[in-house]
């Protein structure tokens, strides 16, 4: 399955993940999108080795 996201934060506004996700099921896409709510940027490689 492939991965996709939005790394930010806040991200509490954002309706990327229903609205992607949505679109991956109707197009019978085997991927996710999920949201990456990192407050530091220190934390990015931990969530590009995931």
């Amino acid at each position: 399955m492939d991965k996709y996201g939005l790394i930010g934060y806040p991200l509490e506004h954002s309706f990327s993940v229903s609205y992607h996700n949505q679109r991956f099921a109707d197009e019978g896409i085997n991927a996710k999108y999920i949201n990456f709510e990192i407050p530091s940027i220190d934390e990015l490689p931990e969530v590009l080795s995931s």
